[in-house]
């Protein structure tokens, strides 16, 4: 049996937009260390310029980060491994949900930094980890 988390998205008012799942290796070393090895040096746009294309780290807001998250992991999971569930899809088997939104301070104009926070239970105590996003992990000025 693998352990099973949840990817969730928020846009910038804090809607939850898609879900992740994630059959197995979805502990912090697993699916949290690659997801914010992933996101950690992108970042957000409202519109984007050549120079951010030649970054090949942007993301022209979350809709699109949604969907470059979901392509990253679809790669090494091209059948089964990792499904997209509806917004508020929750208790599936899970151990790790995963948060993935933009930085509170982001007002969808210039770049925005990506946060990434993981939350699970270790018998009834409930833990929280920030991954990345906070406090320093910017890119090039991002708020």
């Amino acid at each position: 049996m693998g352990t099973r988390c949840l990817t969730v998205f928020s846009d910038e008012e804090g809607k939850e937009i898609a879900v992740m799942y994630r059959q197995f290796d979805g502990y912090l070393d697993g699916h949290g260390r690659e997801l914010a090895s992933f996101l950690r040096e992108r970042y957000l746009t409202n519109g984007y310029s050549t120079d951010d294309v030649s970054t090949g780290k942007c993301a022209n807001g979350m809709g699109d980060l949604v969907a470059q998250v979901i392509c990253q992991f679809k790669l090494a999971n091209r059948l089964g491994g990792i499904y997209v569930y509806p917004a508020g899809t929750r208790d599936i088997g899970e151990e790790f949900v995963y948060f993935v939104r933009p930085s509170r301070s982001w007002n969808g104009e210039g770049h925005g930094r990506i946060v990434v926070t993981a939350e699970w239970k270790d018998g009834t105590r409930e833990h929280r980890k920030v991954l990345c996003g906070w406090p320093n992990h910017d890119h090039r000025g991002a708020q």
